[in-house]
């Protein structure tokens, strides 16, 4: 299963966002690999300005199945803020819960932030930056 990070499906959703990007992004989505968490869905709609755009969004988002940030996640979440900390490394607490709940999990993480391969430096995460597709595709 795939969880897509807020970064990516910001860029998708931009007038111009990346042909490249959706491509793989929908056929994810068609495979119904894609997972949802709590923390994304904010991030993404949050920045929505239209009301009809944000309902919209919201309504995608509630066809996904969506992973819940429970005790388990929460103590994963906790020895990566720790442990990322101690190292000189701290990490934006949003990333931290993402990344606790691909761990959680066993998910897939795509995204377009340096952070989760920050963390995956030193937790075993799964994960993709689709830098290098946005960038190569344009």
């Amino acid at each position: 299963m795939v969880l897509f990070d807020s970064s990516l499906w910001i860029e998708i959703l931009r007038k111009r966002g990346n042909e490249s990007l959706k491509s793989e992004m929908e056929e994810v989505i068609k495979q119904e690999r894609i997972v949802i968490c709590g923390i994304v869905k904010i991030e993404v709609l949050q920045g929505v300005r239209e009301k009809k755009e944000f309902k919209k969004l919201k309504k995608i988002f509630e066809g996904f199945p969506e992973l819940t940030f429970d005790k388990e996640s929460a103590d994963i979440a906790c020895e990566i803020a720790w442990k990322m900390r101690r190292r000189g490394n701290p990490q934006p607490l949003s990333d931290i819960i993402i990344s606790a709940i691909c761990l959680r999990y066993g998910l897939e993480l795509w995204h377009l932030d340096y952070h989760f391969e920050e963390i995956a430096k030193i937790f075993p995460i799964k994960q993709r930056n689709l830098k290098e597709v946005r960038d190569e595709m344009g």
